[in-house]
């Protein structure tokens, strides 16, 4: 929570339109708790949107699901070239 103040302090704003949540570790299942964090930094309009950042799809449900419906707002996904899409 004092991260995401410090920086919107260096940014000279009060507050931010949409953050974009990444998290390279899926072992550390502590995204929860800081999704939940910044759920609560929009509840007192300091965030007025939280996205992900290249989360799968299972995790995507686990974290809405615990959010609630409506916080999460977007995933943006890692596209490349020639990828090949099994399924």
């Amino acid at each position: 929570m004092n991260a995401v103040r410090e920086r919107m302090e260096r940014m000279g704003t009060t507050s931010v339109d949409l953050l974009q949540f990444h998290w390279q570790d899926y072992t550390d299942c502590n995204y929860l708790s800081a999704l939940q964090i910044l759920r609560d930094l929009k509840t007192e309009g300091l965030i007025s949107a939280i996205g992900l950042c290249n989360f799968d799809a299972s995790r995507t449900d686990e974290i809405c699901t615990q959010l609630g419906p409506g916080v999460i707002v977007s995933n943006q996904v890692q596209v490349r070239r020639n990828m090949r899409v099994h399924g």
